[in-house]
């Protein structure tokens, strides 16, 4: 964790269900709770892994005290006129069409 917080990359490499997610989802907590102007986008491949992680990410929100709201997910079953509510549109904003 000390090397993901002085910026270094780091490269976890163990089995499944191992807590390899637990360490990023740490680190990137801990990112958005130290620098409130942070914000943290997570991709994912496949949408039975989103399900799985995304009620990983606000278990983990709650557990410290983080409203689970803070945490969203935005796929194709999202209605677009609702994605802006979870990740307002700039720039920079992933192509979500």
């Amino acid at each position: 964790m000390e090397a993901i917080e002085q910026g270094e990359n780091v490269v976890v490499s163990t089995a499944t269900a191992s807590g390899k997610s637990l360490i990023f989802q740490a680190a990137t907590i801990h990112k958005l709770l130290t620098n409130l102007s942070s914000k943290a986008l997570v991709f994912y491949p496949l949408r039975a892994l989103v399900a799985d992680q995304l009620a990983s990410w606000r278990e983990f929100a709650q557990s410290i005290g983080m409203d689970e709201k803070v945490v969203g997910q935005i796929d194709g079953s999202v209605p677009v006129r609702e994605r802006d509510d979870i990740l307002p549109r700039c720039s920079d904003r992933c192509h979500d069409s």
